[in-house]
């Protein structure tokens, strides 16, 4: 090579890797929104499990990032670096070995020295504790005595209030059969088993046919001392509701063309603690599968199907007595035909046939999910999915999550461990357990939820593939009044054993955007078109069922759908359409035409 071929190629070369130098996020400003841990305070060594949250503005882009800097206050701290983003949800997870109280910080530094600090509430650690343990059951013969027989009531709440503070000191639930224990620091304190039901306003009382009746009051008041150990059990009085509001639910666990997969079902009461109707209960619940996906069997250990006609399977399902709460889980084959990017949607139908159910509308759900290459097991749902990329739902939607976990290592795993954060959007008070696969604790504070699946020995996924998965499901309710547009989202990170978290997808679900109805009228030739937005599809329906044809055009003329009427009614999908203006034309038999303009936002 000459030397002035040499010298263009290496200023060629600084210009390029100037350039490149140049190409920099621009952080305007750093912040932490959130600080939170669950733990238990009266164990050591303490696994402590922290949620912190927050996020970067300006202009960002992948190839830069913020450090992030966390003092435990023992002793030990710890830095790393992560990318520079909108938000971050960082799950730092710790073990103390020594009693104290311990201030915990977390910082985040941004390039340019822009940075936040939050400190978590002080954290009193000790063994020098005493134990309150007991159980929540179902007092069938009013004795005020827990007898063989008698049920205990699975994941209830239970809120411990210290007189002094009347701070709350301790969130969490019964296991799955009723029993509880709690660790309390020396002081004075109120017991409040199921204490969130009467915080739920807009629904009414979860469970409002359980009713406390050893102690009538539903609450204890105790004075704990170092070392102490205390028991006090806790009998309700279970009253038969009159009828029965059933609910539908389902999830996938992701689509690939060839394989095997697991289709999970939901049915009962959503509104109901655990399923509990105080009475037998018989309901058919019908999963209706899509055309791809053909029924291979049932995951060992879940209700086996009473009949599978091709692509329906029922259960013809009676409860045991007391309570009600179905959840089953199908293997099914994907159709190698099947395309990635294609969508699957299956439908379940659940009916309560021995009681009167006064909603029919939630009886229905019908839930899809795309066809891939490969997907991560570990992972999240919503139900419903709402509408579009955005997940549009009506403002007092109730939510129901799944989150999925499977062993993919190559031992079993002891523990494992779900740490969730929710949205400042949903009411926390609010959570309650709809199913779990495997033996279950939670923990709460503030919006932070853990739950550890202790001793589960959940197999790896080479030597037993559908023994290494579990799920647990949770319900929750909406904040009130939620402004149009509000976006609520929702991800976890899982633990197995001491592994670090895996974090899940983030579930998307907007409250939607009011939409109109339009009528429009030509000489007698009358008719309403909606919605305005439109996400799926937009609708026509003329006034005295006049016939007609129905186009969509957009803005440069094009026709992007047509439909006839029938009854005077038609309907076009937007599902396709890209969000915009678009243009709506009715011309009815007698020549008459109605014009109006749509937006499509998905």
């Amino acid at each position: 090579m000459n030397k002035k071929l040499l010298l263009s190629a290496l200023f060629l070369g600084l210009v390029s890797f100037f350039k490149a130098e140049k190409a920099s996020a621009t952080i305007t400003g750093v912040s932490i929104t959130g600080f939170d841990s669950v733990m238990t305070y009266c164990y050591l060594p303490n696994n402590a499990s922290f949620m912190v949250y927050g996020g970067c503005t300006g202009t960002l882009i992948s190839t830069d990032s913020v450090d992030i800097y966390i003092n435990y206050d023992d002793g030990s701290d710890t830095s790393y670096r992560i990318q520079a983003t909108s938000s971050f949800y960082q799950f730092p997870y710790h073990t103390y070995t020594m009693p104290g109280t311990y201030n915990v910080m977390f910082r985040v530094t941004a390039p340019g020295g822009l940075a936040d600090t939050a400190y978590n509430r002080p954290l009193t650690l000790s063994n020098d504790c005493g134990v309150l343990s007991g159980k929540l059951y179902i007092d069938d013969n009013s004795n005020c005595t827990k007898e063989s027989g008698e049920i205990g009531i699975s994941y209830a709440p239970i809120l411990v209030v210290n007189n002094t503070t009347h701070d709350s000191v301790w969130s969490g639930w019964t296991n799955d059969t009723g029993y509880y224990s709690i660790n309390l620091l020396p002081g004075n304190y109120t017991v409040i088993p199921m204490g969130y039901l009467y915080h739920w306003s807009w629904s009414g009382w979860l469970d409002s046919n359980l009713a406390p009746s050893c102690p009538s009051s539903g609450a204890y008041t105790l004075t704990v001392t170092s070392g102490g150990s205390y028991t006090e059990d806790f009998a309700y009085e279970c009253t038969p509701p009159a009828t029965v509001d059933m609910s539908a639910l389902g999830w996938d666990h992701c689509f690939v063309s060839g394989d095997t997969t697991t289709v999970g079902v939901w049915a009962g009461n959503w509104s109901w603690w655990y399923g509990y109707t105080c009475s037998s209960l018989t309901s058919t619940i019908t999963l209706t599968l899509d055309p791809n996906l053909t029924y291979v069997g049932v995951v060992p250990g879940f209700p086996a199907p009473s009949s599978v006609s091709g692509s329906t399977v029922t259960w013809n399902y009676v409860s045991s007595g007391t309570y009600f709460g179905f959840y089953s889980s199908v293997i099914v084959a994907v159709s190698p035909t099947t395309m990635i990017g294609d969508r699957l949607c299956n439908t379940v139908n659940a009916t309560a046939t021995s009681i009167t159910d006064p909603n029919m509308s939630n009886n229905t759900s019908t839930f899809c999910g795309y066809v891939r290459s490969a997907y991560d097991p570990n992972m999240k749902e919503v139900a419903p999915q709402g509408s579009g990329t955005p997940g549009y739902i009506e403002n007092g939607t109730p939510m129901s999550y799944q989150i999925h976990f499977q062993n993919t290592g190559n031992a079993p795993a002891r523990n494992v461990t779900i740490v969730d954060t929710l949205s400042a959007n949903v009411d926390a008070s609010t959570i309650h357990i709809l199913n779990a696969t495997h033996p279950v604790q939670i923990f709460t504070e503030g919006r932070l939820v853990k739950f550890r699946f202790n001793d589960i020995n959940l197999p790896d996924s080479g030597a037993d593939y559908y023994g290494s998965m579990g799920a647990v499901t949770y319900a929750i309710a909406l904040n009130e009044a939620l402004p149009a547009g509000t976006q609520i989202k929702n991800k976890a990170a899982i633990y197995f054993d001491y592994n670090p978290a895996i974090i899940t997808n983030t579930t998307l679900n907007t409250i939607r955007i009011p939409t109109f109805t339009q009528q429009i009228v030509n000489a007698g030739f009358k008719a309403n078109v909606y919605p305005n937005p439109a996400a799926n599809k937009v609708n026509a329906v003329s006034d005295d069922k006049t016939e007609f044809s129905m186009t969509v055009t957009d803005v440069l003329g094009r026709t992007v759908g047509a439909s006839a009427s029938h009854n005077g009614q038609a309907s076009i999908s937007t599902e396709t359409l890209a969000n915009g203006l678009y243009i709506v034309k009715l011309n009815s038999k007698t020549g008459k035409e109605l014009t109006t303009k749509i937006t499509v936002q998905h």
